[in-house]
């Protein structure tokens, strides 16, 4: 025993007993009949879209002519292979969707009110809004207008299955290829980042040995780079002359040089031309003054100078005659004893 069920209704009136048979029958007959028409088609069905259930008019009821009609909007799935609407109406005709006539019942059997179905495939867009709108007249039956259902069939897979895919890129931009799979998604996975990306690194070291923090790129290189040597501490150092920073030699005699210097790359000692950041060497015999200039190479680009002065004693001597430093008289042809001593002197 079927059930009924009351479909949208306005402003019906019952005038009569007959009037109201009349109508449960029409109704009866409506839900009897299916609502999707069955469809012989290798493809699947997907979903589907409600354009307007059964639309009823007592304004115009028994009016030949009367127009009925209603729109949406159907959202078909990406992977929409065909769009098939159907019509479930009364007896009348024609039908028009998107201003264009589809379905007529020739000739319409008027007053006869049976429920009349259609169902053809329709042009709809995948994946975006449809507007659909459907006009059906010529309807004179208590149950004017129609119902019009839009079922949607596709592949159980996308329409682009199987196609080449990029998969999103890691941290460096590194991406995998793959193929769309039947739900859409590609079968790449993003890689990973390279190995200790990220972590953190070291950069070399300038000319004194300074470094800088940084983490390691996605070559794999550090992204400090190393400080620039100007960064080093100002080279500092001394030269000394027998320890000391000028000393005092005996006439024909030698000192002993030494230097030592911090934060240099290279020295050089004037005038000998001994070189070294350290170092020690003898003057050698002087008979003069001298100066000796360091002259060196900052780590830091910068110069550094140093100098060191050595002292030569002026040699002296003292003579006597007979133990006078002055003049003496003596007799002719006799002896005279004479003396001397020098000092700072190398020969006499």
């Amino acid at each position: 025993m079927k059930k009924l069920i009351v479909i949208r209704q306005s402003g019906y009136k019952f005038n009569s007993p007959a009037f109201g048979i009349f109508l449960a029958m029409g109704l009866m007959v409506f839900l009897w009949a299916p609502r999707n028409v069955s469809v012989a088609h290798a493809d699947t069905l997907i979903g589907g879209c409600d354009v307007a259930d059964y639309t009823t008019d007592s304004d115009h009821y028994g009016i030949y002519g009367a127009e009925f009609s209603a729109s949406g909007t159907c959202y078909p799935p990406a992977n929409t292979i065909r769009s098939h609407i159907t019509i479930v109406m009364d007896d009348g005709g024609p039908v028009y969707v998107n201003g264009g006539q589809v379905w007529n019942i020739d000739p319409p059997d008027y007053y006869t009110c049976v429920i009349k179905n259609a169902n053809f495939d329709i042009s709809m867009t995948p994946g975006a809004a449809n507007s659909l709108a459907w006009t059906t007249y010529n309807s004179p039956c208590a149950g004017e207008g129609a119902r019009v259902h839009v079922d949607f069939y596709g592949s159980s897979c996308v329409g682009n299955a199987g196609n080449s895919c990029t998969s999103s890129a890691n941290a460096c931009g590194q991406t995998n290829s793959g193929s769309i799979q039947c739900d859409g998604s590609c079968s790449a996975s993003t890689p990973s980042n390279p190995s200790g990306y990220g972590n953190s690194c070291t950069s070399s070291a300038n000319i004194c040995g300074q470094t800088n923090s940084g983490t390691i790129q996605c070559n794999g290189s550090c992204s400090a780079s190393a400080p620039a040597d100007s960064a080093c501490p100002a080279p500092s150092g001394w030269i000394r002359c027998n320890g000391a920073s000028s000393c005092t030699i005996s006439y024909g005699g030698s000192g002993s040089m030494t230097w030592q210097t911090a934060n240099t790359t290279s020295c050089s000692v004037a005038p000998t031309g001994w070189s070294g950041v350290t170092g020690s060497n003898s003057t050698g015999a002087l008979y003069t003054d001298a100066t000796y200039t360091l002259t060196c190479q900052g780590q830091n680009g910068s110069p550094y100078t140093s100098q060191a002065t050595v002292t030569v004693s002026a040699p002296s001597v003292t003579i006597q005659a007979n133990g006078s430093g002055g003049s003496i008289t003596v007799p002719w042809n006799s002896n005279v004893n004479l003396t001397w001593s020098s000092s700072n002197a190398a020969s006499c």
